[in-house]
């Protein structure tokens, strides 16, 4: 069970029909039906997996999947499902068979954005590896009533890939593009393509009356700004929705949205002529976060000295979250880590939302079993293997792969709520659990089981703060 951020409520895609356009065009839909999922989520019931919702995503890399978030977590509770299914088809006469499961590394659901960025896994537990994928576009190069293309899964119909088209209708703030496309239920998180077929953003929601309906895109390029920060996306605010607006990652740039069909995606390698001029973003090149503060500006009689202007951002648009290594992330998720290169700090990865929080004391901790931890039932906690001290932790068995209500709360604090409100650890390495008795205790037990980390591992990680 994971849990996202808070969840508002959204109007989501409903079941009206626009008119389709007519247009001769480069877009080939078929190009395009192999980077695009059909992901059915569900719950477990009394070990049985039960799917509930039905959506859509589409392949950005080789091993990345974006949708909406609405689509792999319950929008009430703001929990993800206990399992996410998918599979896609090799053409548009072919059902998928759901093969792979998707694996939540970061998600985001509130007034500005609605997606999730998940990890394919297969069957034997390894990450899946595409052959084909998404190219990109430069979206805010996207200008009025240019042509729009749809792929998804409806939930009417949604045994085969659906295609409908539409133009741009508009656009709200720079993270919104407003379109007549037609966006059926179960489409939501596939792919908006432009006359190329390139992907410029993921349809999301529709607002609809008796005779007219408006779909609602959000921008691929504020997504990523989202994710990998403004210290590495780029997006020209002057020129936005402009022929002259270029949007770049960690210095690769896109430039006009008709001329993108070069650029395979921002993970894509580049020719090692070329890596000094033209780097991309990949997880093989490490990315060192500057915490360095902002100069301030100083009078100098020199001007070639003087400190630069730093222009302010916009009031709107402009969106600064943590950046961070998603796939390490994942893998330390509810561990505790020990700095190895300071003073042995402590840091527990909440697996609620991937943040780490420092556990300087027991005091802290006990702090961090109220805060973090998840109400269970004692017939769901029966079901958990326990051990009664660490040193049984360290020499048990792993039952991850054998328990799934185990495996879905590793790294959780959970808290007996039909009992005294009693504290346990589920250890991610064993998916076993252990007694903590009070904050001194749980500090003791949690940095016992720890690992180590180095600084500039560590800095990988975004953090937060208990509240």
């Amino acid at each position: 069970m994971y849990i996202m951020k808070s969840l508002p409520t959204l109007v989501l895609a409903s079941l009206i029909a626009a008119p389709l356009i007519a247009q001769a065009t480069t877009f080939n839909a078929e190009d395009n039906i192999r980077n695009i999922l059909y992901i059915e989520c569900g719950s477990y019931v009394n070990e049985v997996w039960t799917p509930v919702v039905s959506g859509s995503g589409v392949v950005i890399e080789n091993d990345y999947v974006l949708t909406n978030a609405h689509v792999v977590a319950d929008v009430e509770t703001g929990i993800y499902y206990d399992d996410c299914r998918a599979g896609y088809s090799q053409t548009s006469q072919s059902a998928p068979e759901l093969t792979i499961v998707l694996n939540p590394l970061y998600g985001r659901l509130d007034d500005y954005f609605d997606y999730a960025l998940l990890e394919p896994i297969n069957q034997a537990g390894g990450i899946v590896s595409f052959s084909s994928y998404a190219s990109l576009a430069n979206a805010d190069s996207m200008v009025l009533n240019d042509y729009v293309y749809v792929l998804g899964y409806p939930a009417v119909g949604g045994q085969t890939a659906t295609a409908s088209s539409g133009s741009i209708a508009g656009f709200i703030g720079t993270n919104w593009i407003k379109t007549d496309a037609n966006i059926e239920h179960g489409s939501s998180g596939g792919g908006a393509f432009d006359v190329n077929g390139n992907l410029f953003a993921i349809p999301t929601s529709v607002v609809a009356d008796e005779l007219n309906s408006i779909s609602y895109l959000q921008n691929i390029n504020a997504i990523l700004e989202d994710l990998f920060s403004t210290q590495y996306v780029t997006r020209d605010y002057d020129h936005m929705y402009s022929g002259d607006n270029q949007f770049c990652i960690d210095d690769y740039c896109y430039n006009l949205a008709d001329d993108e069909s070069e650029h395979p995606g921002i993970f894509a390698d580049v020719d090692s002529s070329q890596a000094a001029e033209d780097p991309t973003l990949n997880e093989d090149q490490p990315i060192e976060i500057d915490q360095t503060p902002e100069p301030e500006l100083v009078a100098v009689e020199e001007p070639e000295v003087t400190a630069p202007v730093i222009p302010e951002p916009p009031l709107a648009g402009r969106y600064v979250p943590s950046l961070y290594d998603a796939k390490l992330q994942t893998r330390l998720k509810g561990s505790i880590l020990l700095q190895t290169e300071e003073h042995g700090e402590a840091w527990y990865v909440n697996p609620s939302d991937s943040l780490r929080y420092y556990m300087a004391n027991g005091a802290v901790a006990y702090q961090m079993m109220r805060s973090f931890s998840l109400g269970i039932s004692d017939s769901d906690l029966a079901t958990i293997p326990s051990v009664a001290n660490t040193d049984e932790m360290n020499a048990a068995k792993s039952v991850c792969k054998t328990n799934k209500t185990a495996n879905r709360l590793r790294g959780y604090i959970l808290l007996q709520v039909e009992q005294h409100g009693e504290a346990w650890y589920i250890d991610p390495d064993t998916c076993n659990r252990i007694y903590m008795k009070d904050g001194d205790v749980a500090y003791e037990i949690m940095r016992y089981l720890s690992l180590g980390i180095t600084n500039t591992d560590l800095t990988k990680l975004p953090s937060g703060e208990i509240e």
